[in-house]
């Protein structure tokens, strides 16, 4: 992938996701979305450079989304923070407080016009995730950090309510607070777990560890995508 100018892009290639006949790049810290073409990539020949058409911004006055994963449930595209005391830091007006304590980490979703995204919910979030699925209307969220095991936390939507409104991007939206106390199960995967997606009975984990940065994932196998049948996880 290459930003306008043909340079190499740099992006958070963790979040990625197909909405509405485009694909949605993560921006991390940008607080935006890179908009590219499909089509340009089921045409572009091997070594060749896609460029992205767009950019979303996901800021407003003192408010911004640094988007570590996307995720769709069909209707709206979510974009998701990644919370990590002294490293990862999020925005305060995003911190929640819940039975648990006070989460630091919300993911919005959004309704894309054109290249424009207006927040329409807002889920509080645990510390750490690094993707999202929605499943059968579940929700499944991968929490991940270092050499640690990775956990991915499933929710039942329709035992999840409101708790009043939150403002996000200038805009006053539901808020639903997915906690301990609405998680209905803890699965215990391998380290560094990513995005996540499901499909054909199927959980598709991608390892964070594939890049450069962590080269020991390249020794391991990391850099594989991983099938996990639905049945075997329950």
């Amino acid at each position: 992938m290459a930003d306008s100018e043909g340079n190499d892009f740099k992006g958070h290639c963790g979040g990625i996701a197909y909405f509405k006949g485009k694909v949605y790049v993560a921006g991390s810290s940008d607080a935006c979305l890179y908009v590219f073409d499909p089509a340009d990539i089921r045409n572009a020949d091997s070594g060749e450079k896609v460029i992205y058409k767009d950019v979303i911004d996901l800021t407003f006055e003192d408010d911004g989304i640094g988007v570590s994963f996307v995720a769709t449930d069909g209707d709206l595209l979510y974009a998701g923070e990644f919370y990590r005391e002294g490293n990862y830091e999020t925005n305060p007006l995003h911190y929640v407080e819940t039975a648990d304590g006070t989460q630091r980490a919300l993911m919005v979703g959004l309704d894309i016009d054109q290249n424009t995204a207006v927040p329409q919910i807002a889920y509080s979030i645990p510390n750490q995730i690094q993707g999202a699925a929605f499943c059968e209307k579940r929700l499944f969220l991968s929490e991940s950090y270092g050499l640690a095991f990775s956990h991915i936390y499933e929710y039942d939507l329709s035992k999840v309510v409101a708790s009043g409104t939150h403002t996000v991007l200038g805009v006053e939206v539901p808020l639903m607070i997915l906690d301990s106390t609405v998680c209905e199960k803890t699965y215990k995967i391998a380290p560094m777990s990513e995005e996540i997606d499901f499909a054909n009975g199927r959980m598709y984990t991608m390892c964070e560890s594939a890049s450069d940065k962590y080269i020991f994932g390249k020794l391991t196998g990391a850099e594989r995508v991983y099938a996990t049948d639905i049945d075997k996880l329950k």
